[in-house]
């Protein structure tokens, strides 16, 4: 017997998924020109994914650019206009106090000056409306080149140069590289403790033989009430290109405190109809004699790294257990022991006629 700091671990699994999956979709309806990625390409956010013809918008573009020049010319006219209808009514109005005109030559050119204001009004705001249409041509221009939202890698390539696409049509599917999440399913009793065990929880990729720490542990609240699942996300950091969405983990997530307990190996245990117990040495009788087999009932707490962690409140770790030969014993059984070395670290052991002891 001996007493090991070990910590209680629950195995779960799960799978790889991408923190990030889109499908990439068309803004703009448009002829596919060119198509600079294939699938499994890597790509970077703002990179190409697909170009559209633009020369439809190329002409549309050049037509408001010159009903922009147009406009500004138009301006400027109606603007010299208003400018030399103030001047005239502000010559008038001195005029009529003197009574150098009449009346109604100053309601005239009032009038003027109001027609005058309101062409010019007109010719900015058509100004305005021809700038806001070219504005818009250059968003609509941008968007005829389809760019990539976030770094990522391309899955699935959707449509071939030459072929009409619709807006909101699909281009490519892209998935995310970097992080990466492994969704693990835990049992709602190991949740909390999976939450708090962030960064301490190692999950092996087992399609690759890989053990990679996690970064940061989500627990989702959305318990399936038939199984009492929770999917708990472990983000992982997966630079390595041999991790992909799709694979299967697994997962052990840190039960409980770490501290020493009563520790044997797990050959010790005796399985029965009368439940878990070991066998140790007792004392040999007072007249002399072998030492006789006596049986302990224990409770195992959890197995690791080849230990069984009991909870054996008859037995210490002074005491010397049977580990092999053990599930032919009888209580009481005589014990021939021979001292031998401990396998890795444990209290003396023995080996005997009637089993080997630890």
């Amino acid at each position: 017997m001996q007493r090991l700091a070990a910590q209680e671990q629950y195995t779960v699994t799960g799978d790889l998924r991408a923190v990030s999956r889109a499908e990439v979709a068309a803004r703009e309806a448009g002829a596919v020109d060119q198509i600079p990625v294939n699938e499994g390409a890597k790509v970077k956010r703002g990179d190409v994914l697909v170009k559209l013809d633009h020369r439809r918008l190329d002409a549309e573009r050049a037509e408001t650019d010159a009903q922009i020049a147009a406009s500004r010319s138009l301006v400027v006219q109606r603007e010299a206009d208003r400018n030399r209808m103030l001047q005239d009514l502000e010559m008038k109005q001195p005029l009529l106090e003197k009574r150098a005109i009449s009346k109604r030559e100053l309601l005239d050119a009032e009038q003027a000056f109001a027609v005058a204001e309101a062409g010019h009004l007109a010719a900015k705001e058509s100004l305005i409306e021809a700038t806001s249409r070219m504005e818009l041509l250059n968003v609509r221009y941008q968007d005829l080149d389809i760019v990539a939202p976030f770094d990522g890698r391309v899955t699935v390539r959707h449509v071939e140069p030459g072929e009409w696409l619709t807006a909101g049509q699909p281009v490519v599917t892209l998935v995310s590289t970097g992080t990466i999440e492994a969704w693990l399913q835990v049992p709602e009793r190991y949740a909390a403790a999976a939450a708090a065990q962030a960064g301490r929880i190692q999950v092996e990729v087992t399609a690759v033989g890989k053990t990679v720490p996690s970064i940061d542990v989500q627990v989702v609240a959305d318990v399936d009430t038939a199984t009492r699942i929770f999917p708990v996300i472990v983000t992982l950091d997966a630079d390595a290109n041999d991790l992909a969405p799709g694979m299967s983990v697994r997962a052990s997530i840190p039960i409980g405190s770490n501290e020493p307990r009563l520790a044997v190996p797990t050959d010790a245990i005796v399985q029965s109809r009368l439940g878990e117990a070991v066998f140790k040495v007792g004392a040999a009788p007072a007249g002399g004699g072998l030492p006789p087999a006596v049986r302990v009932p224990v409770k195992v707490l959890f197995e690791a790294d080849g230990f069984a962690y009991l909870d054996a409140p008859e037995v210490t770790e002074n005491d010397s257990v049977v580990v092999e030969g053990n599930q032919r014993l009888f209580p009481n059984t005589p014990l021939v022991a021979t001292p031998r070395l401990p396998a890795t670290g444990a209290a003396d052991s023995a080996d005997g006629a009637a089993g080997s002891q630890r």
